[in-house]
């Protein structure tokens, strides 16, 4: 888009009304049948949706910090105290992400895998996958077979484990305590023991780069693994489109168990995006903007994650790979790359510094273990608050898993004037009292109703946007309604699965 082009700092939101799917592809309700037959529509899944015709790095920022995602250019927020499974936005600050024991494993895995074609000893279970082992492919060595055999183990081996390491923790610092007194009795200076400790210590950390060793020619790698960062109309993308849209169909198919892939679906679901940027988003490279990161084994796209770059994050929106790769932990695994790759983004982007992954649902193991990238937070739905994840969950645990604001004595931040909320109506943009004088009887009573809705979603992003209600206004942008219904009908029911 060239630079000079003024319509870039234009954003233009279309409501499109509460949305009740009937379905939750979390819960599973409204999905079955009961014994007398009828169909399961208790509790079903509840969210506000609006189109983004144009929508600015920024403003989608914001959103995302009061509880917004997008699907294509679908934006949808939950409705937290009428949807079956609240859903809470999570995010991580990357500066002070600590990295857990199994990230070292599934690091060290793929490592071992690319340079020296070995097979993990022991597999570690992907929390990300949807599916049994029966629906995934066969492999060809008996190593692989039994890797993903080991999928199956249960989450409380995983538990039992987790205590055993607790435990050992605990005595670590006993003996810590231990060592302490020992050089307070003989008279050592104890601070200056433990200022060395602590450089020792911090030394010996180890980061998720430190584990990314480069593919180097003609010193025997068994396979070349590259990261390629693509944006939609590059010739990259372009070259590669089959291709990823082929293994997306197969990740579909195998892992979610979902035969409606057509190529529109998918472009509307993965590649379109209302992301728009000013000048200042693209002096530096990567420019702000909606991306595919493809992972490519030996020539190969074997895995695409899309993402957003955001102003002050990386928003991860949904991940695909081939399952005959499973065995490598992948969604742990590109969550770990791309935590990376926001770590080396904030170095020239130092308000760029939080990744977020979407939604946090307590309920649900595939969604939950997002809460094993640590320390992430919480937001709360009310006061737009974060609150660190251990605290939140143990709220959410005392609350039966229901709706939980996570601080109930704060006030909710003083909603934006209506006078500051502008809106599209006869193909001119005008402020919403004005639009009011325009309007009588039924048709203002249901734009009233309309707008206080979004103002109280939306919050302050309100004011950065334009809103479009096709019902109101005849122009150029209404010739789109009926495609716009369409696909955002589609949007909402993949927006229940819309994760990494």
């Amino acid at each position: 888009m060239d630079d000079n082009d003024t319509r870039v700092s234009i954003s233009i939101v279309q409501y499109l009304s509460p949305a009740n799917s009937g379905s939750c592809g979390y819960c599973k309700r409204g999905r079955n049948k009961r014994k007398d037959g009828s169909d399961d529509t208790e509790e079903p899944s509840f969210s506000l949706g609006v189109w983004a015709h144009d929508l600015n790095v920024k403003a989608y920022g914001d959103l995302c910090d009061v509880g917004w995602r997008r699907s294509g250019k679908y934006l949808y927020k939950p409705i937290m105290d009428k949807t079956c499974c609240p859903q809470y936005t999570i995010r991580l600050d990357v500066h002070n992400f600590r990295i857990s024991r199994t990230h070292k494993r599934v690091l060290r895995n793929m490592h071992n895998y690319l340079k020296y074609g070995k097979l993990p000893e022991r597999a570690i279970p992907d929390p990300t996958l949807d599916s049994t082992p029966s629906k995934l492919p066969k492999v060809k060595s008996k190593t692989e077979n039994a890797c993903l055999k080991k999928l199956t183990v249960k989450d409380d081996i995983n538990e039992a484990k987790s205590e055993r390491a607790e435990k050992g923790v605990k005595k670590k610092e006993f003996r810590k305590q231990r060592a302490i007194e020992r050089r307070l009795k003989r008279g050592e200076n104890i601070f200056e023991y433990q200022r060395e400790r602590r450089l020792k210590e911090q030394s010996r950390k180890r980061t998720i780069q430190s584990f990314v060793e480069e593919y180097v020619e003609g010193e025997g790698w068994k396979h070349k693994l590259e990261i390629r960062t693509v944006q939609k109309g590059s010739p990259e993308f372009d070259k590669s489109m089959e291709e990823s849209y082929n293994l997306f169909c197969k990740y579909q198919k195998l892992v979610h168990d979902d035969t409606n892939t057509s190529r529109k679906g998918y472009e509307g679901f993965l590649i379109s995006s209302p992301l728009t940027t000013l000048p200042s988003d693209r002096v530096q490279l990567p420019a702000l903007g909606s991306y595919h990161q493809q992972y490519i084994l030996d020539g190969k796209i074997i895995a695409v994650g899309v993402i957003d770059l955001l102003p002050r994050c990386l928003s991860s929106k949904y991940f695909f790979y081939d399952p005959s790769y499973s065995f490598l932990t992948m969604g742990t695994y590109s969550a770990l790359r791309e935590i990376a790759f926001t770590q080396e983004l904030s170095k020239t982007r130092p308000s760029l510094h939080y990744y977020y992954m979407g939604y946090y649902l307590q309920d649900c193991p595939k969604m939950r273990y997002k809460g094993k990238f640590k320390p992430s937070d919480l937001l709360c739905d009310k006061t737009f608050k974060w609150m660190p994840l251990e605290e939140a969950v143990e709220k959410i645990i005392s609350n039966d898993s229901k709706f939980t604001v996570f601080y109930p004595d704060d006030p909710r931040p003083i909603a934006p004037s209506f006078a500051s909320i502008r809106c599209m109506f006869r193909d001119r943009v005008i402020m919403y009292p004005k639009l009011r004088d325009e309007l009588s009887g039924n048709k203002l009573i249901e734009f009233d109703e309309r707008m206080n809705e979004l103002r109280y979603y939306m919050h302050k992003v309100i004011e950065s946007v334009v809103v479009f209600f096709p019902s109101l206004t005849v122009n150029q942008l209404a010739d789109d309604d009926s495609a716009t219904t369409e696909e955002s009908s589609q949007s909402s029911s993949r927006s229940s699965t819309a994760e990494h």
